[in-house]
């Protein structure tokens, strides 16, 4: 509530901010996932974004390009039995 009230004051956002960094110790989450997981072996999540995540973001991108759009619903069209007649460039 005081951040939606006081939001701007620059008093009140060190103080909100002091409370969150007081809430979110990184050093203690890490010390409790050490101590409570299941097995021996582990992966750092910090490596597992960093590999995983660039290829999401690959991924992402690459999905969105018209070439991969259009070979989608080339291969699911004629999946459903569908014919595809190509017309002028660029339209089927």
């Amino acid at each position: 509530m005081e951040a939606v009230l006081y939001g701007d004051d620059p008093k009140h956002k060190q103080k909100l901010f002091t409370a969150v960094d007081g809430v979110v110790d990184q050093q203690k989450i890490e010390t409790l996932i050490r101590e409570r997981k299941l097995t021996s072996e582990g992966l750092d999540p910090r490596t597992v974004y960093g590999n995983q995540g660039k290829e999401v973001e690959r991924a992402a991108a690459r999905r969105l390009q018209p070439h991969y759009i259009r070979a989608f619903f080339e291969k699911a069209f004629v999946r459903l039995g569908g014919q595809i007649r190509r017309r002028e460039t660029g339209r089927l």
